[in-house]
């Protein structure tokens, strides 16, 4: 494999770059994508269906475990200083206007 070659990698999993790159179509003159021997299988629970059970698993997991760290912070809002908070807001406020602009 070498640089710029996805043929290996897309064959295997079904990246949304796959769809991009691949051999150039001799009628239309533009990438035809590489199609991926095997993709992630739909689970139909109660009429729906659900795309990537385990992606989706994770995401719940994660925003149960976001939600556990804001109940936790917020237990313990006195416990942390106020100078700590204000250099905490004063770098999030920084960084954010530095990335939007």
């Amino acid at each position: 494999m070498g640089f710029g070659d996805f043929e290996t990698i897309c064959r295997k999993s079904a990246l949304p770059l796959c769809s991009v790159v691949g051999p150039v179509s001799p009628i239309s003159g533009s990438p035809t994508g590489i199609q991926a021997n095997c993709y992630a299988r739909s689970v139909s629970l109660a009429n729906t269906i659900i795309f990537e059970a385990a992606t989706d698993f994770m995401h719940i997991l994660a925003l149960g475990m976001a939600a556990i760290m804001v109940l936790h912070v917020r237990s313990k809002f006195t416990a942390v200083g106020k100078r700590a908070l204000f250099v905490q807001a004063k770098t999030f406020h920084t960084i954010l206007c530095l990335t939007r602009s």
